[in-house]
């Protein structure tokens, strides 16, 4: 099951792409997945703060479910800094 639905890649570097159906969006990370939410009607994030928070400010998000994991490390960095949301 997992084969057969499309994989789309945020990264930096060079990732593995060996599942199938995998593609790695382009530099333009906004635009890429504002064309990947046109030709998709449902889509699950998975992935670093970073990702979360560039798609956050795009408004790229119809609904955000947030798994927490508490642990007290701190220090570190913060989801909603400064309260924004």
């Amino acid at each position: 099951l997992f084969n057969s639905v499309p994989k789309y890649v945020a990264s930096r570097g060079r990732p593995d792409l060996s599942w199938s159906g995998s593609t790695q969006l382009g530099p333009d990370l906004a635009g890429a997945v504002r064309e990947v939410r046109d030709r998709h009607e449902h889509g699950k994030v998975a992935g670093s703060l970073n990702l979360v928070q560039t798609l956050l400010r795009e408004k790229l998000f119809d609904r955000l479910d947030l798994w927490v994991h508490p642990i007290m490390l701190g220090v570190g960095k913060r989801v909603f800094d400064g309260g924004a949301v």
